[in-house]
């Protein structure tokens, strides 16, 4: 784990209408089934070991695909 993020909102992107429709088929890694969504606004929750920069209860913005409409999605080191 990076860190963990409690969303407050997520939002649909265009990428998402496309998807069923298998426009990104082999440029995306995705597993189906899929949960839309690709920016997000949150709280850090959790920070894993090694992890600088974070620290529960930051409030964070970005993009994470898979899916930031899941609960707990964990988005990937931007680094």
């Amino acid at each position: 784990m990076q860190i963990q993020v409690r969303i407050s909102a997520a939002s649909p992107n265009p990428t998402d209408i496309r998807l069923p429709g298998g426009e990104y088929r082999g440029l995306l890694d995705l597993e189906f089934p899929h949960v839309p969504g690709n920016d997000f606004a949150g709280t850090v929750t959790e920070a894993g070991p090694g992890v600088t920069g974070f620290r529960a209860g930051d409030e964070v913005f970005g993009e994470a695909v898979p899916g930031p409409c899941a609960r707990y999605p964990a988005p990937p080191d931007p680094r």
